[in-house]
């Protein structure tokens, strides 16, 4: 079984201007790495909003306080999850089609979907990179003798997010490098 080609006509890619923004081949196999991706990041998304919610009043950091870090952190992972449930959507719509090309709603969405993510994932990586070290910052400053009753386990959770939002970047980058060749 060969894999679904979506959004992209005969010679046509994201790049080549011929009209069409699609993904190229989307295997079973990228398909569930995707999803899986997906996953871990909407687990992380809700474990900042849950982790805001239990940041303790008390633990005071600068330059801003780690109860907002988990909130703008959640925040900044709510537009690539919802671009990839949009993904998603459109490959099991094109891959249910038959013929391998998608219906029109799903021709439409990619074409939202590949405006949004151009700029906006550009301007979410640049910002999110800025708001980590700012987090960084701030749990340095939590981490101090004067916090650390009050910011323990702020300054873990921040350590763990941080350690899994490395690991999702690089899996999705070797997930890219992969979907090259």
């Amino acid at each position: 079984m060969e894999p679904a080609v979506i959004g992209a006509g005969e010679g046509d890619n994201a790049g080549s201007g011929g009209g069409s923004i699609g993904l190229g081949s989307v295997s079973p196999v990228a398909l569930c790495c995707q999803s899986i991706l997906g996953l871990v990041g909407l687990g992380l998304f809700i474990a900042n909003f849950v982790f805001y919610g239990k940041a303790d009043e008390n633990c005071d950091s600068e330059p801003v306080k780690m109860k907002t870090v988990f909130l703008v952190n959640g925040l900044i992972g709510l537009l690539p999850l919802v671009l990839i449930i949009l993904l998603i959507v459109v490959a099991v719509a094109a891959m249910m089609s038959g013929d391998g090309e998608p219906p029109a709603w799903a021709q439409g969405v990619m074409g939202v979907v590949g405006v949004l993510t151009g700029c906006s994932v550009c301007c979410l990586c640049l910002g999110g990179i800025a708001w980590f070290i700012i987090g960084i910052v701030s749990v340095v400053d939590a981490n101090d003798d004067e916090n650390e009753a009050y910011c323990k386990d702020e300054v873990t959770w921040f350590w763990v997010a941080f350690g899994i939002n490395i690991a999702l970047v690089c899996c999705t980058n070797a997930q890219a490098a992969v979907n090259k060749k």
